[in-house]
């Protein structure tokens, strides 16, 4: 994919190849909300902002755009093709190599360290508590890292302002925490079920649209750029220090007015329960690097020998 281009979440590519038409509802310098059939919402991003399963990063000029314009999308043989306002006042041509799949790579191999996440949650105490924080969601989110019971994590849903409350965004960073832990251990896998189980009827009636469809990407393993970077950060075999983990984390925290502060509650949530419930045995001893000595980023399991090496090596006897 070309640097500078389009590109567009595959989520976002599917809906718009199943619509015909819609409108446009919102219009900010900072994103441009279409409504696909009245269903789906798809956010038309400028150049340098993360995308998203449900957006597009295009270069185009939101001031042209006024919320009411109808949308119409056309389908040729290598793509689509986005209309918007009387006249095509705006179009952007959607070919199927400008979709990213923005899912985890895999999850962690092995439990992180306690240095990996101050780290993280130096980011988060950095930044301005997110909206809704003080009526509810952040007691609810420690209630949940201590007792790893879902239990009222349903009424984090639609907590909070803005396009996408707070409490959705804190489920989305919970949702992947969970997710590149479950290999780990079965009892977190079967914990991120319980949750995305509990959560789900509550989408469509008690949040906002976008909202509903970021939650929904997560519980199926798609998320933001910014997140998959965090958790690339994490999963490194080798890494080169806590600085790149630091700066993952800080991207993330500037996500949105306060969304990549709740996601980062939400992933700080996510660890400590998975780690209350599943009680990891590996040990932290950091992996052999060349450099400096690198953060405990991936452990590896300690093994007791058996059999010949137990015993300690075979000597040889030579024959006189």
């Amino acid at each position: 994919m070309r640097e500078g281009g389009v590109r567009i979440g595959h989520l976002a590519f599917a809906a718009l190849a199943a619509a015909g038409r819609g409108r446009v509802v919102s219009v900010s310098p900072r994103v441009v909300n279409v409504v696909l059939d009245g269903v789906a919402l798809v956010g038309l991003l400028p150049p340098g902002a993360p995308l998203h399963p449900w957006a597009i990063v295009a270069d185009f000029a939101p001031l042209r755009l006024r919320a009411g314009m109808c949308a119409a999308v056309t389908r040729g043989r290598l793509g689509l093709r986005l209309s918007l306002g009387e006249r095509d006042r705006m179009r952007l041509a959607l070919a199927k190599r400008d979709i990213v799949r923005l899912a985890l790579d895999g999850p962690l191999r092995a439990w992180p360290a306690p240095a990996v996440w101050a780290a993280v949650r130096a980011a988060t105490d950095a930044s301005v508590e997110p909206w809704g924080f003080a009526s509810g969601l952040g007691p609810a989110l420690e209630h949940f890292a201590a007792s790893a019971k879902p239990d009222g994590l349903d009424h984090l849903v639609g907590r909070g302002e803005g396009f996408t409350p707070s409490g959705d965004d804190a489920l989305v960073g919970l949702l992947a925490a969970l997710a590149s832990l479950a290999r780990l251990d079965a009892r977190v896998g079967a914990l991120r079920a319980s949750i995305v189980a509990l959560i789900t009827p509550r989408l469509d009636i008690k949040t906002t649209r976008l909202a509903a469809q970021l939650v929904a990407a997560a519980a199926a393993g798609f998320y933001a750029e910014p997140v998959l970077t965090l958790f690339a950060a994490l999963s490194a075999p080798c890494p080169a220090g806590l600085e790149r983990l630091a700066a993952a984390a800080r991207v993330v925290a500037r996500m949105g007015h306060s969304s990549g502060v709740a996601l980062l509650y939400g992933i700080d949530a996510g660890v400590r329960a998975a780690t209350a419930c599943a009680s990891p045995t590996a040990c932290t001893r950091p992996p052999r690097c060349a450099g400096p000595r690198p953060y405990a980023g991936e452990a590896r399991r300690c093994r007791r020998p058996t059999g010949e090496r137990a015993r300690g090596p075979r000597r040889r006897h030579r024959r006189g």
